[in-house]
């Protein structure tokens, strides 16, 4: 049985595009350990074509790739893509604005995990008052904070709060309303 959702006319405006495999992490539960990357299909011209929310998920995008690049990119392209959201951790979001002074101008949200101790500890030290009081994040209105760490209360300005829980990655399943691609 196949984890991927069928390509229909509804699941391909929206497009979960992995563009890195790579992540310095090692969940025990990470979706990724769920399927093969050669199980994935390559996204196709066609598809990119049709899509209007594109989601970077990998790996860890913020740790391995331009994000800003990449949607300057897919825009450019692909004038039907409206958004481009990125699915990463808080801290390696962190250290791409911070240590690697990354941009987001072109990315209009974010999907940021809180997985642990350090992580909620760098969201309260900096990254919520970046996103609060910075004009670097102005334009990232599609925003979304997952939390896996249990009766942790976290503000998020501009950020809903979703707990979650980790689940056995067996169990991993694509978002119904999308299609699941690689980039590579």
């Amino acid at each position: 049985m196949s984890i991927l959702n069928e390509k229909t006319e509804e699941t391909s405006k929206k497009i979960h595009l992995m563009v890195t495999n790579l992540c310095s992490r090692h969940c025990p539960n990470c979706c990724n350990k769920c399927y093969s990357l050669d199980d994935i299909p390559l996204v196709t011209e066609d598809e990119l074509k049709d899509c209007e929310s594109l989601f970077l998920t990998g790996g860890e995008p913020f740790e391995f790739c331009n994000v800003d690049a990449l949607a300057k990119y897919y825009k450019e392209h692909y004038p039907n893509i409206e958004n481009v959201i990125v699915y990463g951790n808080v801290k390696e979001f962190a250290d791409y604005l911070f240590l690697a002074n990354g941009t987001l101008n072109y990315v209009d949200g974010v999907s940021l995990s809180i997985k642990d101790k350090e992580d909620l500890d760098i969201w309260n030290r900096s990254v919520r008052n970046l996103m609060q009081y910075s004009g670097k994040c102005t334009n990232l209105i599609h925003n979304r904070l997952y939390c896996f760490m249990d009766g942790e209360i976290i503000e998020a300005d501009r950020f809903p709060v979703i707990q979650r829980k980790w689940v056995n990655h067996k169990e991993w399943k694509p978002a119904d309303d999308s299609i699941f691609r690689r980039a590579f």
